[in-house]
């Protein structure tokens, strides 16, 4: 998300606008993380709202990257932040879903948050290192959906009605 800003300036968006479409990413958002953990809660299995969400994301980043319309910049928007106000609830809800006692919930808890939050620090570092040295966003737009294929993958798996 730090980089959307940069990425639509970019395209030929104002630095204002940019900054108003990354605010409107994240109100786009707030539906989905309420509403994804509720019905992953009811569901046996979350594949298909990893799928979703999966999907949710790479077409807004494939949509960033291909096009530079408006509409499909909007479009993109919109499917990012679906995708990123729905996906960190989901895995938050599979700390409590996947597992059978308090004891399996702290324990996974702990693995997966300290992961992720490493990782998710590197992320920003990441894109824009990539960035700096390609001096075009094709390349980091590319590597966001690889990951976002990435975590798809993984949110379908971890997904799955089974208990770790």
């Amino acid at each position: 998300m730090s980089w959307l800003p940069e990425i639509l300036h970019n395209y030929g968006i104002s630095r204002g606008t940019a900054g108003w479409l990354l605010s409107f990413t994240q109100i786009v958002g707030l539906p989905a993380s309420f509403l994804v953990p509720i019905m992953a809660g009811r569901l046996r299995s979350q594949v298909w709202i990893a799928f979703t969400l999966g999907m949710c994301s790479i077409v807004g980043y494939g949509g960033l990257w291909m096009g530079s319309s408006y509409p499909i910049m909007i479009l993109s928007i919109i499917l990012i932040g679906i995708a990123l106000g729905g996906n960190f609830p989901l895995v938050l809800s599979y700390i409590g879903i996947r597992t059978q006692n308090g004891n399996q919930a702290v324990e996974l808890s702990g693995m997966a948050q300290s992961t992720g939050y490493m990782l998710a620090a590197v992320g920003p570092i990441l894109i824009g290192y990539l960035y700096d040295i390609t001096q075009v966003w094709t390349i980091p737009l590319i590597t966001l959906i690889i990951i976002s294929g990435l975590v798809m993958i993984f949110g379908m798996l971890s997904g799955r009605d089974e208990h770790v």
